[in-house]
């Protein structure tokens, strides 16, 4: 083996090596983390498909959608490169809602907010208007779906605020008081 060939194999074990430590931790990579581990990854196939194999070239030709057309032409470094690096799973980001309610807010401030950021509006259906001027808590709420966020905004009240259900139907959400 010539000297490329060694330092095109060490990048292999490098690899090898990085991926059976990221994925044998006790701890599973994070959201972040997993992109880093994906350009590591790219990055060491590259250099060890270049390394050893040299010269060879490696050309694609593909549609993107009806009109666009995609080319891409590389050494095999670039094309061990360029496939683990589209072919490594992208990190999703959990889908979820978050906000910060600030000292001052009403029930019914708060409320018209949340919705409000999906163009939505809220109806109070058996609430007295004490409930919905009861001032909240300043806090951040963070929970999967809007409708448990609006569940949730009661607790955060000074005052009592009854039991109360939420529901979607689109473009509003109704909150209702339990009886």
């Amino acid at each position: 083996m010539s000297a490329l060939q060694w330092v095109g194999a060490a990048f292999v074990l490098l690899l090898v090596g990085f991926l059976f430590y990221a994925y044998s931790r006790p701890q599973r990579p994070g959201d972040g983390k997993t992109d880093i581990i994906r350009f590591i990854c790219a990055m060491c196939a590259g250099f060890a498909g270049g390394l050893f194999v040299g010269d060879a070239l490696f050309k694609l030709d593909t549609s993107v959608g009806m009109a666009t057309k995609m080319a891409v032409t590389g050494s095999a470094g670039f094309a061990f490169a360029f496939v683990v690096w589209y072919g490594y799973g992208r990190t999703r980001l959990p889908t979820g809602y978050s906000i910060s309610v600030p000292d001052g807010w009403t029930f019914q401030q708060a409320a018209q907010a949340m919705v409000g950021q999906e163009g939505a509006v809220v109806d109070f259906q058996g609430f007295e208007a004490a409930e919905l001027a009861a001032q909240l808590r300043p806090a951040q709420i963070t929970k999967r779906t809007l409708e448990e966020a609006l569940g949730t905004l009661g607790s955060l009240s000074r005052s009592t605020i009854r039991r109360y259900h939420v529901a979607h139907n689109s473009p509003k959400y109704v909150l209702t008081v339990h009886t």
